[in-house]
């Protein structure tokens, strides 16, 4: 065989290893997932669903819009659900709307089937200043789905739209947990782990996870390269159900074998107390 033969069966060689290395230092599934419980998905098949625009309405004035109170339909027992509404240099703005709005809430079941009348707002709305405070709220008092049947008119009657929107009240409930994409593995090779706040609230968490490794009965630091994270020491907000990005943790090739694990002290805002979350892996000889 020719040497140009043999370099092209080494590059080949080559790049096969190369690409089984690249295959193996692909992220698991889980990396990808917005939501370690998605609390918002019995809304999206519910019928007859038409929020409004979270902005300007297409009527209003401009740089003045609707949003709902919490940015969410999914809202924490004993808070509100509904529309705030507000904009550009809201504190010093006279605005002349000459609105009629009505605002009909619901309870319904998990399919969106009417159950009961819960309670009605309605507005006649002219000149409005201190923007900030104008809301359409109802508050919620229970766990449960609910629906907001929302219309805008003129004050003369000329209609100007209609909007369904549908809200998920939850109980407040703390579930903080770290998941990793195994249980054993060997030095050289990578871990993936990742913060899931499966619980209804609020919780602040770091950017990034810590690595401990038990010895003599102790956890100790174990050293990682420096991130962006780590050395701004950025903390995220994460709401009712979300999982964090991932982290992936690189084992040196002298990695010790025993026990590890990812650590991470998260703050529970609904709480007002913070609580260290742990997820062990072991390090195979």
């Amino acid at each position: 065989m020719a040497p140009g033969g043999v370099l092209c069966l080494a590059g080949v060689a080559l790049a096969s290893l190369l690409c089984a290395a690249g295959a193996a230092a692909e992220p698991p599934a889980f990396c990808t997932e917005r939501y370690a419980r998605d609390y918002e998905a019995p809304l999206r098949s519910m019928p007859g669903s038409h929020p409004p625009p979270q902005g300007e309405l297409p009527f209003g004035p401009r740089n003045f819009g609707i949003h709902r109170i919490d940015l969410t339909p999914v809202v924490l027992e004993g808070g509100h659900f509904g529309y705030r509404f507000g904009g550009k240099n809201e504190g010093h703005r006279v605005l002349d709307l000459g609105w009629k709005v009505s605002a009909i809430a619901w309870v319904v079941d998990a399919t969106g089937r009417r159950q009961r009348l819960l309670d009605i707002h309605r507005w006649h709305v002219r000149k409005v200043k201190d923007l900030g405070k104008l809301q359409l709220a109802f508050p919620a008092r229970h766990p449960g789905f609910f629906r907001i049947d929302l219309r805008f008119s003129t004050l003369s009657g000329h209609r100007l739209a209609s909007f369904r929107d549908y809200f998920r009240v939850l109980r407040r409930s703390t579930d903080v947990d770290i998941r990793t994409d195994g249980e054993s593995f060997r030095a050289g090779e990578a871990v993936y782990g990742l913060l899931e706040n499966r619980g209804a609230g609020t919780i602040v968490a770091p950017a990034f996870l810590e690595v401990e490794r038990s010895e003599s009965g102790s956890w100790v630091e174990v050293p990682q390269p420096p991130s962006p994270e780590s050395v701004m020491r950025e903390r995220w907000w994460m709401g009712s159900g979300e999982a964090s990005r991932c982290h992936r943790f690189d084992l040196p090739l002298d990695a010790p074998p025993g026990s590890y694990r990812f650590s991470a002290s998260v703050y529970v805002v609904n709480e007002q107390r913070r609580k260290t979350v742990t997820a062990p892996f072991q390090v195979a000889p």
